[in-house]
């Protein structure tokens, strides 16, 4: 009776959560920008590619780019990095890189 009180009183060991996985097509840009001359560069810069959507919670910004045909272009702008976590043609790369480099 006694080991089964103190096995109820021994907590659970505290597991470090796991780090997120960066597939490779995944990228992640470094910055200095702001986020409000990120997305407005981002948002001129990608305008051509589909409908846009801005999409705000209290930790980021993710820019959702939608085209009709596939599956949306994500883009996570959480200075003073900015993600690209969907698959992007490497002239959209280029395009992103261009809104975020330093100059």
């Amino acid at each position: 009776m006694v080991l089964a009180a103190l096995l109820l009183l021994m907590e659970p060991p505290v597991e470090e959560p796991a780090k997120p996985v960066q597939l490779p097509y995944q990228r992640v840009y470094q910055t200095s920008k702001t986020e409000a001359t990120i997305e407005k560069c981002l948002i001129a810069e990608l305008s051509d590619l589909g409908e846009q959507t801005l999409i705000r919670d209290a930790a980021n910004t993710t820019l959702m780019i939608r085209d009709g045909l596939g599956r949306p272009l994500l883009i996570e702008i959480e200075p003073p990095h900015v993600t690209v976590t969907t698959r992007a043609a490497p002239e959209t790369q280029k395009r992103i890189e261009r809104c975020v480099r330093d100059d």
